[in-house]
């Protein structure tokens, strides 16, 4: 199942959608639709819902397919951050890897794992006006 997205530009929240199953091609032609979508607009702040995954297939020789894609999304759309939310310890675990990556790529980058939309929605709410007191990963015991 592809990765959904939609982008409201009045809150500037690209809102992406994983399916049951994370798989790298779906990760990469996400990676790929985004970064061409004309609608997206400087300092659009990414949130990442894993709350349907169920299983993930990634092995490490996939991440060589998966890295130029992020690089060329991070350097080229101007998102002011992602924020990863997982309910459960397996989708937690996931977001936590994908966060990895991303602050290990870009150690400047924000890339936040909480556990609800709820407070992802809260999070990217103290990006945009710059009220965040600990920028590290949140919402731990939820």
């Amino acid at each position: 199942m592809p990765i959904d997205y939609d982008y409201d530009a009045e809150r500037g929240l690209l809102t992406c959608e994983v399916g049951e199953e994370l798989v790298v091609s779906e990760l990469v032609e996400y990676l790929r639709a985004a970064r061409t979508d004309d609608r997206l607009e400087p300092g659009t702040i990414e949130l990442v819902s894993l709350d349907r995954v169920r299983e993930f297939a990634i092995r490490a020789e996939d991440i060589r397919d998966v890295e130029p894609e992020l690089r060329e999304y991070v350097e080229n759309v101007n998102i002011q951050g992602s924020i990863f939310h997982g309910a459960t310890p397996l989708q937690a675990g996931v977001a936590r890897m994908l966060s990895g990556m991303l602050t290990t790529m870009f150690p400047d980058y924000p890339a936040p794992v909480v556990r609800s939309r709820k407070d992802a929605l809260e999070y990217a709410a103290k990006m945009r006006d710059g009220s965040l007191e600990d920028p590290l990963i949140t919402g731990e015991g939820r």
